[in-house]
């Protein structure tokens, strides 16, 4: 058509293109379209299900293409099929055609301003000619064609469309594929950063495709499309993820995400956990360490959290301790230790102490006391007795005898000494000594002792048997009397009389 402007070389472009598309020449070679591609006349352009394809012509317009459709490619699509004999003649009646426009532009009827026509161009053998103005519509852009086509291949479509302008732009052609662009992102140590990917990548439909990689961390990718990274544990300083996109049609790009991670100070941990048991007997101090450790190699100092209840504990800078039991104490006990790595990062340790009991030996007083023999023939006194294991404990009461007396101990530990006769065969000053043994009702035993002394008995002088102790004499007659007289002491050796 004289309207058309047809470029010189008769093919179309792929300028939008969502899902598969192919063209098929002549000879049967089919091959994949592009957004950009160039399909040819002669050749077959065939869309898949679910495709939209949209093919800029050379004269400036544009065909949308359905899904799952098959279009001939010929020249009356292209615009560079030969004019005929009425158009070219048509194409001289500029006069006519000036007309026409002023018309228009000032709003005027046509039926009025202009001479009727005659539909022809010849008008008679005689040469009188007859013209006609074909009228366009040229003042309003329009949109791209809708188009219906067979699944024949061999059956050219019929293409109806409404030209546009000729200043209407050229279609704006994107590039082959994707273009993912790079990015950066920053994070804190043992931290998660969420990174938008696609927010600069140019495309149509565009999605990451795959796994993304990172060299000291992992990535996710969300359902929005954004990354998701986590940094290895305890890493710090510079990585780089890499990531590819893939639009609609297929295409992909990567590109690369430069990831900081600042360092973040890691406390320290306590070696074997943050509770330990200990043990140790009832009154023996125990002694022991902690250690602990830290990633990022910071010095360690140790010192006490808490004190214990039941004791006393010293800790020092290296992480040594000594616990003391509080006397007699046993049972659980606790006591805390702190490490510092000095940065703010510590760790707290609990030492868990059971102390064993042991059993403690009653602490018993002694007991002692003297008798004299007639003048002081009894002593008493109070034996004490106690134990911290056995809080009652008692004597047993008893009256044990001795060689000069006997002993009666009550369970209070008051006890009493009483000589008996057997005391009188002392001698003057002669000392003798018992030993008692107590018990308590802990099986335990103590002694106590008595001092005996004895005193002279004065000696006893009778007569025999069949003597008398009595005699008489007559003067000048009977001088002399005779008789026997007989002496005992109870002190033993004194039964001697002397002239």
């Amino acid at each position: 058509m004289a309207a058309n402007q047809v470029s010189a070389q008769a093919r179309g472009v792929v300028v939008q293109l969502q899902g598969q598309a192919w063209a098929v020449d002549a000879n049967g070679n089919k091959r994949v379209l592009r957004v950009g591609d160039a399909v040819q006349e002669g050749e077959q352009l065939i869309t898949a299900a679910g495709t939209q394809l949209e093919l800029g012509l050379p004269n400036g317009q544009s065909v949308a293409v359905a899904a799952e459709r098959t279009l001939l490619i010929d020249a009356n699509l292209l615009g560079t099929a030969p004019v005929d004999a009425s158009e070219a003649a048509i194409a001289d009646l500029n006069a006519g055609a000036e007309q026409v426009i002023a018309a228009l532009n000032e709003g005027r009827d046509l039926s009025l301003e202009l001479d009727p026509t005659a539909a022809g161009l010849a008008g008679g053998e005689g040469g009188d000619a007859h013209g006609f103005v074909r009228l366009l519509r040229i003042s309003e852009d329009t949109s791209p064609i809708e188009l219906t086509s067979s699944a024949r291949a061999a059956e050219a479509d019929t293409v109806e469309f409404t030209q546009g302008t000729a200043a209407a732009a050229a279609a704006e052609i994107e590039p082959n594929g994707p273009q993912a662009n790079n990015d950066q992102a920053t994070v804190d140590e043992d931290g998660t950063v969420s990174i938008n990917v696609l927010g600069n990548d140019n495309g149509d439909g565009l999605r990451v495709q795959g796994q993304p990689t990172a060299g000291n961390g992992t990535v996710s990718v969300n359902a929005d499309g954004t990354l998701s990274y986590v940094p290895n544990s305890n890493f710090n300083g510079s990585d780089t993820i890499s990531y590819t996109v893939v639009d609609a049609n297929g295409n992909t790009s990567t590109a690369t995400v430069s990831v900081t991670v600042n360092p973040v100070n890691d406390a320290p941990t306590i070696n074997g956990g943050n509770s330990q048991n200990v043990s140790t007997l009832e009154d023996t101090p125990l002694s022991g360490s902690v250690a602990g450790s830290d990633v990022d190699g910071d010095p360690l100092n140790y010192g006490k959290g808490s004190d214990p209840s039941h004791g006393s504990v010293a800790v020092n800078p290296d992480g040594s301790w000594t616990y003391t039991p509080n006397s007699n104490y046993n049972g659980p006990d606790s006591f805390t230790i702190v490490v510092s790595d000095g940065k703010g990062g510590t760790d707290t340790v609990t030492i868990n102490v059971g102390v064993t009991p042991v059993d403690d030996l009653p602490v018993i007083s002694s007991g002692a006391g003297s008798v004299v023999e007639d003048s002081q023939p009894s002593t008493s006194g109070t034996l004490s007795a106690s134990d911290v294991d056995n809080p009652d404990l008692r004597f047993v009461a008893a009256n044990p005898a001795g060689q000069y007396g006997s002993l009666s101990i009550g369970s209070d530990g008051k006890w009493t000494y009483t000589l008996d006769a057997r005391a009188e065969q002392l001698a003057a000053n002669e000392a003798r000594v018992e030993t008692f043994t107590v018990t308590l009702n802990d099986g335990s035993t103590r002694t106590i002792v008595i001092n005996v002394t004895g005193t002279n008995d004065g000696a006893v002088i009778g007569a025999g048997a069949g003597d008398t102790n009595t005699g008489s004499v007559t003067e000048d007659t009977t001088l002399t009397s005779s008789g026997k007289l007989t002496v005992t002491d109870v002190d033993n050796g004194q039964a001697e009389l002397k002239p």
